[in-house]
């Protein structure tokens, strides 16, 4: 049995601020020598723990390694208690039962008056449900007064409103679980299926009561669930240019209830990527330009892959504007960061950046460069991905342009097998490798580029499918103007 590498993991997930609060407070020495070995082992396929335990010569290794994983959990806990709604309300439910079993009563009572109000300003349902239900045993309790079946009463009554919340949030859990799970199944369909069962869900959105109209959303969780409903169906089937609306007032809800929506962050971050990504397909670029600082600085604070994906949303607007100087700038900016946030962020989320990178040296006129970019990704071996046979294909392109016509021919035989082997060329694909085999041969290519930039135009599109505008780079060679040229040009019209 291989020794588990969840300490391993939990350690490298760790950022400066937490590993330093960690340092300052625990007190076993072993556990702190073992905190510092594995955080000094450079990647997860370094970790060896046999080479650990003769180095650190530490007994009781199993346990000891038990004791730092929840030492470090508790850590984790303890330093984002304070900017964690849901953590603070744990302590103070925790707390008021200590007061309780020392009959501090009145303390108690003060403290649970406080949770209370945090549950309710950041809409947290369930625990506002356990809140009511010791307010009311607190009440049961009591020695006789006056108003006490006044106050039972409303405490009843509050409490009926909020189970009664509770099951309408309950519903639209059941919904979303539904709506994504066959949103799932349809989108791995094959293409006849696709179009019918596309409009299957679409006419759900619209016919189900719960999904048409987000007034019967009754909370703040219920309602980021409707709006998410809707964002599921439209992403599983790349429907980027739809939805807008829906996003903008996704977006406008979570600005309007900004306490209750940093209690939910993912959701949070999950609005403002759409709205980005709806801005960037419908061309509204004032407002694009307006919401990614706040979703780059909320991101850069949670979550490394959403941070990094701001960085996408950005070259995807500088590739397609043809704004070279801000694109390279901004590969300056991704490379440090990359090194910065070092394992803490998915792969395939750095390779996609490596292609924005590369087509931005491309659009440049750095070829080179877009080279090195573009192998990055093709060396990453491990990764079963798309990106993949989008970097093997781009690269072909960077050597046609280099004039590496031997290489280019020997890697057009090399990539026409690694697509024959996936047995998933598409008729972009095929038509691409087509060219390119004629181009080493021929002399005069401007009728192949003619007969390619057909082909090509009439191939099913795919907004997943491209980080590079092959339809652009093909006008520039039929026209015989810089490429950069063509990109701005159909930048201006729009």
């Amino acid at each position: 049995m291989k020794p588990s590498k969840d300490l391993f993991n939990l350690i490298r997930s760790l950022n400066k601020n937490e590993k330093g609060y960690f340092r300052k407070n625990i007190s076993d020495r072993n556990a702190a020598r073992l905190f510092d070995a594995i955080n000094a082992i450079g990647t997860e396929k370094n970790y060896n723990e046999s080479a650990l335990k003769e180095k650190l010569k530490l007994s009781n290794f199993p346990v000891l390694k038990q004791y730092l994983y929840e030492s470090v959990l508790r850590s984790l806990s303890q330093y984002h208690t304070a900017c964690s709604k849901y953590l603070i309300l744990k302590d103070q439910l925790k707390a008021y039962h200590v007061l309780r079993s020392k009959d501090l009563n009145l303390q108690a009572e003060k403290l649970l008056a406080k949770a209370k109000k945090l549950a309710e300003r950041s809409e947290d349902l369930y625990t506002l449900s356990e809140i009511i239900l010791l307010e009311l045993r607190t009440e049961i309790n009591r020695l006789q007064y006056e108003d006490k079946e006044k106050k039972l009463k409303e405490i009843l009554e509050e409490s009926k409103t909020v189970l009664k919340k509770l099951d309408n949030l309950n519903e639209y859990n059941l919904l979303y679980s539904t709506v994504s799970s066959t949103a799932l199944k349809y989108s791995q369909s094959s293409k006849d299926l696709r179009e019918a069962q596309k409009k299957e869900l679409i006419t759900l959105l619209k016919s189900n009561k719960m999904l048409s109209d987000e007034k019967c959303a009754m909370s703040f969780p219920a309602k980021m669930l409707y709006f998410e409903s809707h964002l599921v169906v439209y992403n599983s089937f790349s429907l980027y240019s739809d939805g807008y609306e829906t996003c903008k007032s996704f977006v406008e809800f979570m600005h309007q209830n900004r306490t209750a929506a940093l209690c939910y962050f993912r959701s949070y971050l999950t609005a403002l990527n759409n709205l980005l990504i709806r801005c960037l397909t419908t061309n509204r670029i004032a407002e694009f330009n307006e919401l990614l600082p706040e979703y780059r600085a909320l991101s850069k604070k949670q979550s490394a892959n959403a941070y990094l994906l701001s960085f996408n949303l950005e070259f995807t607007l500088l590739n397609k504007n043809g704004d070279v100087e801000r694109a390279l700038e901004l590969v300056s900016e991704l490379d440090r960061e990359l090194s910065r946030l070092k394992d803490k962020f998915n792969e395939v989320v750095g390779l996609y950046l490596q292609m924005n990178a590369a087509v931005s040296y491309f659009i440049a006129g750095d070829f080179e460069s877009a080279l090195k970019k573009v192998n990055i990704i093709i060396n990453a071996t491990k990764i079963k991905d798309d990106i993949i046979s989008q970097a093997l294909l781009f690269k072909l392109v960077i050597h046609y342009e280099l004039k590496d016509y031997k290489l280019l021919e020997h890697y057009t035989k090399s990539v026409y097998r690694h697509f024959k082997n996936k047995k998933q060329l598409s008729e972009k694909e095929s038509a691409l490798l087509s060219f390119l085999k004629q181009s080493v041969e021929k002399d005069d290519l401007s009728i192949l580029f003619r007969e390619l930039n057909m082909r090509l135009k009439k191939a099913p599109s795919n907004p997943d499918e491209d980080e590079f505008d092959y339809i652009s780079w093909l006008e520039s060679k039929i026209r015989n103007k810089p490429f950069l040229e063509i990109i701005r040009e159909k930048n201006a019209k729009i």
